[in-house]
């Protein structure tokens, strides 16, 4: 079950570094991806804490 929890994330992250053009060096860019990965982590945890429950 954990790995459908880390394959989700990974997609999650491949996704969102393809949407952002995310080019080398750009610290604006970077912050940017440094937030959407806080937040697919918080999702995953979620989802996880979710399918504890059940």
């Amino acid at each position: 079950m954990n790995i459908v929890i880390i394959l989700i994330v990974v997609v999650a992250v491949v996704t969102l570094l393809n949407r952002s053009n995310y080019v080398a060096g750009g610290s604006e860019q970077l912050a940017r991806m440094e937030k959407d990965l806080e937040d697919v982590k918080k999702t995953a945890e979620e989802i996880k804490n979710k399918l504890d429950e059940i």
